[in-house]
């Protein structure tokens, strides 16, 4: 595995998602940290993702400011 440049991800998720779960686990076998952001628990965050995003589905990735996508594109851009 290359070593990666990436510090730290924000990643927005919801509880009992997988592929929020799968994501964390990619990130932390990447040496890479994670803000975990629940939308089950924090509403405005919720109101981020679907309305200002327009995203119907978690995890959604962001890699300093950057929108990376869900889960797939996360495998992708740590490639």
């Amino acid at each position: 595995m290359k070593e990666n440049p990436i510090e730290q991800l924000v990643i927005y998720g919801a509880s009992g998602c997988p592929y929020c779960v799968k994501a964390k686990e990619l990130a932390n076998r990447h040496g890479i940290r994670v803000q975990y952001i629940d939308l089950s628990v924090d509403n405005e965050a919720k109101r981020f993702i679907i309305e200002d995003m327009g995203a119907r589905t978690v995890p959604q990735i962001f890699h300093e400011g950057k929108h990376i996508g869900g889960y797939t594109e996360l495998v992708e851009y740590l490639k």
